[in-house]
């Protein structure tokens, strides 16, 4: 269908407007798109300016639509997953089904685990001014200030998870590309969830916010910057600041200056849309609980089966609303196969089910 234009009534101050196929099929949806086709056969009909280009587009659209879904990504993403308050985490099975699920506990990890270089180097604290005669003593307390931010640095941990993105042009699009949706990060399959094996969990942020603030734990959204800016924004422990406002309002402007840091990342992960929870406890893991947050499990039919979906079931029991989701991957695209509230599998669902235990 490219080159063909489709003609839609403008919604505000009369008149119309053109639109390119997959624009027009993402604000109309295909119910919209035909009626609008028929709407225009029927005009030129009752006008008697029969033009043949229509019966051309409207068979075209008609013949097209599937592959024009398919192509834009175009599926029954439930509602849920729509959602701005769920974000994601990346498991793999045996961790969900042993820890994360019985436990009802998501676990934050020590920052200098982390796989990014950046993050597990620790920071680098350097002092500025000072140098009149009350210099000494000033520097003595930047010291002070800088050991005791780097402990509470040294004890951060932190629990990572994906967002839906923000797309343009948003606002009245039926169907938004898979690439917005947290869930549907190919990278973070193969890294996170066990090599497309593993699964995804959907939480709702506010509970998690909720929870996480009763503990003291530290929401953030990360900040994705160049490698110059994270030189750039270095920022030395300023003597002549701390003379000027005192120990107690330095070492808190300070120790924001260096959280803001620890939810920086090189751009190049920007893909992962992260949202990060940090605590500064003592000990070497924090724990969040998951009951009230957890809201949708989602596997892919590459790491599913028969047993693994009863596994799956009774760690599940003890929550309520939970939504099971199953993804397909393919060189046309991904999709969700089915969705089952309460775990109780549909005839499509048993089928596919049928299917993965005759392969297995």
């Amino acid at each position: 269908m490219q080159g063909y234009f489709f003609l839609t009534r403008r919604k505000a101050g009369g008149g119309y407007k053109v639109f390119g196929a997959e624009e027009f099929y993402q604000r109309e949806g295909r119910a919209g798109t035909l009626f609008w086709h028929f709407w225009i056969v029927w005009w030129v009909r009752e006008n008697g300016k029969w033009v043949w280009e229509y019966y051309v587009i409207l068979i075209s659209f008609i013949k097209s639509s599937k592959s024009i879904k398919s192509s834009m990504g175009i599926h029954n993403i439930p509602d849920l997953y729509r959602s701005d308050d769920i974000i994601y985490h990346y498991t793999n099975t045996k961790v969900a089904l042993l820890h994360i699920l019985p436990d009802k506990t998501l676990r934050l990890s020590p920052r200098n685990t982390s796989n990014d270089p950046i993050e597990n180097t620790g920071l680098f604290y350097s002092f500025s001014g000072g140098k009149d005669v009350d210099g000494t003593v000033y520097e003595s307390v930047a010291y002070e200030i800088k050991n005791e931010v780097k402990s509470e640095v040294d004890r951060a941990k932190q629990l990572c998870l994906c967002k839906n993105h923000k797309m343009e042009n948003e606002q009245g699009i039926r169907y938004l590309p898979f690439e917005k949706y947290g869930f549907a990060k190919p990278r973070m399959w193969d890294q996170y969830g066990d090599h497309y094996q593993g699964v995804c969990l959907a939480l709702s942020k506010t509970e998690l916010i909720k929870y996480a603030d009763s503990k003291s734990i530290m929401p953030r959204d990360i900040e994705y910057i160049t490698y110059n800016d994270f030189e750039t924004r270095h920022r030395s422990l300023d003597i002549t600041r701390l003379k000027s406002i005192g120990r107690d309002a330095y070492q808190n402007e300070y120790a924001e200056f260096i959280r803001t840091r620890l939810c920086q990342k090189h751009k190049d992960y920007v893909g992962e849309n992260e949202f990060r929870f940090i605590s500064f406890a003592k000990g070497s893991y924090e724990y969040i609980n998951i009951q009230n947050a957890l809201k949708g499990v989602i596997m892919t039919d590459l790491g599913l089966n028969r047993k693994l979906f009863h596994a799956m079931q009774d760690e599940l029991s003890p929550y309520e609303d939970v939504h099971f989701s199953i993804m397909s991957f393919s060189e046309s695209g991904v999709s969700i196969k089915d969705t089952i509230n309460h775990f109780e599998p549909s005839e499509s669902v048993k089928k596919v089910f049928e299917e993965l235990q005759r392969n297995n």
